[in-house]
């Protein structure tokens, strides 16, 4: 390696830890140092980057490890959500007050429920004065609360004789002043039978735990569950231990949220529904609806559903920083041609929480087969979008009997030479080769990303990404597709680098040629001719070798779901 790019590279990777504006600076020297392939066709040209990437990357490994340290310690520091931002995340009713008592801000649940106004006062709304004075106090005591920790359950009422609306008070600081504010969440506290069955289910709750969670759940102190059970306080201390213990869980607000989360599941059959979660996932008659399926150790799978609720099911595997978010134009197609889209998040993406093991294709078969279940799904359709169809193939494989045809839009096809790497664009040519060949120095570059996106926003990394090709590049600018492309990669990227690296794994290192050739079910392949990623020369290649596979091409790139939804989704 020679002398002066290496010291330029080794202070680039720290830069980006302490600057991550810096991060195209330092793509720019790994492509000129890391990214110099040999490009004549010998026989032995794997064997030698083989040897470069090792050559590589054992001379700057400890210095990628030490910058991707400093930059999970700094990683507090580039999370500069602002209090709204996390409000209007905030799929539950929501409001801020401060401290002189006005409305701050609230998000469009709670708006649809409440005459609220920003700056409005407190007085105004319908709190008792027992509510009015907790607050009160917890407000003269603000600085010496624990963030985030409940309070108190206060009552709302819309009307003078309506049944009040119940809100978990909590401490919030706006993480860039550090201010302190209250914090106001609806919660949904009406013990539903069903959802205690499945607590008590899939935690293993004995009934005297089950009713303390029931008891907790509505906001009741220990002192006033033990004396309604005619316990010692420290019998309800121990039984709240166990509880907690079995669920994996640290507090009530925790206890409340998850049973709130549940009771905003929504089916066909069984419906579990916020009073005020209609308005808000209802827009305009078109139905989005957000769930959770808890799994194992209560960890929990995150799930979409767009389209026609009674449609015909089809089950949608996401991209790698694509997302499941789709625009009400994509959706408006869904619902016309009759089909319920189920779009789950795979572990670590989204909101569905991490599994820690290796082998997680296997926990993502055994995920869809509990979502098939749990949604009464026999047989569907299934869509691979974009290195999701490395999954598809994989369920269809496994699950022949299960899945009637397969349609892949954008799909990623198995790198066979690095020929295939070198006909790609800049930033994914960076990607595919240190995912492929110097795996263990992808996480860096992809936290690099991502403390990028976080301090700058996604429109930065958006414009670096698809740049390159002007199709994909103009759905960027188009505010019905800009924000969803957007939410994509935050949703890539919210916990971290691992479901990313997960997938190269299986996209770059495994052969999964024969995931295709026993693939019983009709395959369709949908590909833009302009796609940056995957060029459709190399995708012919595949198919070269599939006899079971029809390709489509259209016009594009990437975005080809946002360009011909009319196409991708009819007749399936």
């Amino acid at each position: 390696m020679k002398s002066h790019i290496d010291n330029k590279l080794v202070e680039s990777i720290y830069n980006i830890a302490v600057n991550p504006q810096k991060y195209d600076d330092f793509l720019n020297l790994w492509q000129e140092e890391f990214l110099h392939i040999p490009t004549e066709k010998t026989g032995d040209i794997k064997e030698k980057i083989n040897i470069k990437s090792q050559r590589v990357g054992d001379a700057i490994e400890q210095h990628f490890f030490r910058a991707f340290t400093i930059l999970e310690l700094m990683d507090h520091k580039t999370q500069n959500y602002t209090i709204k931002q996390i409000i209007e995340a905030d799929p539950l009713p929501s409001f801020i007050i401060s401290q002189d008592k006005t409305i701050l801000l609230y998000n469009e649940p709670v708006g649809n429920l409440l005459k609220l106004t920003v700056g409005g006062l407190l007085l105004d709304l319908n709190i008792s004065p027992a509510d009015f004075k907790l607050i009160d106090d917890n407000i003269q005591a603000i600085e010496n609360i624990e963030q985030d920790k409940l309070l108190s359950i206060i009552q709302i009422k819309t009307k003078a004789d309506s049944e009040p609306l119940l809100f978990a008070l909590s401490k919030i600081n706006e993480p860039i002043t550090n201010v302190s504010y209250l914090r106001l969440s609806g919660i949904h506290t009406i013990w539903n039978s069903d959802i205690g069955v499945i607590i008590q289910n899939i935690f293993s709750l004995s009934d005297m735990e089950l009713d303390i969670a029931k008891k907790l759940v509505s906001g009741m102190k220990l002192s006033d569950i033990a004396t309604a059970k005619e316990r010692s306080i420290f019998t309800i201390r121990t039984q709240k231990k166990n509880l907690f213990r079995k669920t994996n869980l640290k507090s009530q607000s925790e206890l409340i949220r998850l049973f709130a989360l549940l009771q905003n599941l929504e089916y066909q059959d069984k419906q579990y529904i916020l009073p005020t979660s209609q308005a808000f996932n209802n827009k305009n008659n078109h139905i989005k609806r957000q769930n959770y399926l808890i799994r194992a150790n209560g960890r929990k799978l995150y799930y979409e559903i767009y389209g026609a609720p009674r449609g015909e099911p089809v089950l949608f595997m996401h991209g790698g920083i694509s997302g499941t978010e789709l625009p009400q134009f994509v959706e408006d197609i869904l619902i016309s041609n009759n089909i319920k889209l189920i779009a789950p998040h795979r572990a670590g993406f989204g909101y569905s929480e991490e599994i820690p093991e290796q082998n997680k294709v296997e926990h993502l078969l055994e995920d869809i087969l509990a979502l098939f279940d749990h949604e009464n799904i026999n047989k569907c359709k299934l869509i691979g979008h974009l290195v999701g169809s490395f999954y598809a193939y994989y369920i269809a494989s496994r699950l022949a009997d299960r899945i009637s045809k397969i349609r892949i839009i954008g799909g990623a096809v198995p790198f066979a030479n690095i020929h295939q790497i070198n006909a790609l664009k800049p930033r994914q040519r960076i990607i595919t080769y240190t995912a492929k060949y110097a795996p263990q120095l992808l996480p860096f570059l992809l936290k690099g990303a991502v403390a990028q996106i976080k301090q700058y926003g996604a429109e930065r990394f958006m414009q670096a990404l698809f740049q390159d090709n002007i199709s994909d590049h103009s759905f960027c600018k188009m505010p019905e597709t800009r924000d969803v492309i957007a939410s994509g990669l935050h949703s890539s990227f919210g916990q971290g680098v691992g479901s990313v690296v997960s997938d190269a794994h299986y996209i770059f290192n495994g052969d999964w040629h024969e995931l295709v050739k026993t693939c019983e079910t009709p395959i369709e392949i949908f590909h833009g001719a302009d796609d940056p990623a995957v060029p459709i020369d190399q995708v012919e290649d595949f198919l070269q070798t599939h006899e079971n596979i029809k390709l489509t091409i259209v016009d594009g790139g990437q975005m080809i779901l946002f360009k011909h939804p009319e196409l991708l989704f009819k007749d399936f």
